[in-house]
């Protein structure tokens, strides 16, 4: 099975600043094209950074306006550090897609340029083996696309446009990953020689997934989940697999409706109930994990902290904690410029943490009794857009 290995960036990045060729001006150059490039793309990344904050996006973006400067000073060591940022930022789950488009599209360019970065591993392993490296398959899957053009031709209409397959080529690249940490951290290694052969297509399949290819992985999957409710983890994993190809594949979500409306007895209703049940269990789990990422942040504020923690337990919350945080807010904005100076962030910062609050309670309202109608009445949806990494 061939698979991306995760890689230790601060190793590659030390062996990089220790090549006697560093100073070598045909390898590292400032030539006009890749100025050209790296302009363009700093063009994306100021409209992305005005979607939504994020303090490491901001910090990688500070560094290469450094970067682009007309008399740069250390270009390299700035590079580099730009460089193991952007892989770090890469491997977490809550980061938003824009910006996950900006981050892959800057890791792609600097490799152009610099040849001696190894961002992939390439070697044969079961699924189990190794963690896979979101940053290598993402590079792998998009190799044959264009980032820069629809995303800089965009920015001029005021929206980002990104293309279906790219957001294909993301998820993918997510739903491996989970498979293969899950698989590590439940240390139940997949044994199915169904689900293996799904998990290695999906896996070398290109970009975009073809038509052929995609109903073949749909029927294996349909072929390996059984319709009791207690499932194995790898039919689980093939639900989601299913998930995916229903979501991204025409072709496939045509077959899938059909296969799975004779299971039901005929029944759309039903068919449209069961992906929305995978697709609720998926997003479960990822806003808790988003949730407790962003409780990680050691400079998080602990009134926000405070706000948070209910929402990564197993129970939902009760409706009390949702009227709690809004009146939490509602007091806070009354009194924001007799208490500015006593906040223990800055007001931007506090904004941010705010809209992630609110984008967790709008995830979690379909779970909790009388959640979403409360909302409706308290917030105007469109003043705090919902946070996800998936979102356009």
């Amino acid at each position: 099975m061939f698979v991306f290995e995760a890689m230790d960036h601060s190793i590659q990045l030390r062996t990089m600043t220790n090549l006697k060729d560093m100073a070598d001006g045909n390898m590292f150059s400032w030539g006009s094209r890749r100025k050209k490039h790296l302009e363009s793309w700093e063009l994306f990344g100021a409209f992305a950074r005005g979607h939504y904050y994020d303090h490491r996006f901001e910090s990688m973006f500070r560094s290469l306006t450094l970067i682009l400067e007309p008399v740069p000073r250390h270009p390299f060591p700035i590079e580099c550090d730009v460089i193991g940022q952007a892989l770090d930022f890469f491997e977490h789950d809550e980061n938003h897609l824009i910006h996950r488009v900006w981050v892959l599209g800057l890791i792609q360019k600097f490799q152009m340029y610099h040849p001696v970065i190894d961002v992939l591993s390439a070697s044969s392993s079961e699924v189990q083996g190794t963690a896979l490296s979101r940053v290598g398959l993402a590079l792998y899957l998009t190799q044959k696309m264009d980032l820069f053009s629809p995303m800089v031709n965009s920015v001029s209409y005021s929206a980002a446009w990104i293309p279906n397959d790219l957001k294909e080529a993301l998820k993918r690249v997510d739903l491996l990953y989970h498979i293969g940490t899950r698989s590590q951290e439940t240390d139940q290694t997949p044994r199915s020689p169904i689900f293996m052969k799904v998990y290695d297509d999906l896996l070398q399949a290109s970009c975009p997934l073809g038509d052929k290819k995609a109903r073949s992985m749909a029927e294996r999957c349909i072929e390996g989940i059984g319709m009791r409710e207690d499932k194995t983890i790898e039919e689980e994993w093939m639900e989601e697999v299913l998930l995916h190809l229903y979501t991204f594949r025409k072709s496939a979500k045509k077959y899938i409706k059909e296969s799975l409306s004779g299971r039901f007895g005929s029944s759309n209703k039903r068919v449209k109930e069961y992906f929305e049940r995978i697709k609720t269990r998926g997003n479960r789990t990822l806003k808790r994990k988003q949730i407790q990422r962003y409780l990680s942040n050691e400079h998080l504020d602990p009134f926000i902290a405070n706000l948070l923690t209910p929402f990564t337990y197993e129970v939902p919350v009760k409706l009390d904690h949702y009227r709690y945080i809004l009146e939490c807010f509602e007091a806070h904005n009354t009194i924001r410029y007799e208490l500015f100076d006593d906040i223990s962030h800055n007001w931007e910062m506090y904004s941010s943490d705010k809209r992630f609050v609110i984008s967790v309670l709008y995830s979690e309202s379909p779970y909790i009794t009388g959640a979403s109608r409360y909302l409706a009445s308290r917030i105007k949806r469109g003043n705090y857009p919902m946070i996800h990494p998936y979102d356009a």
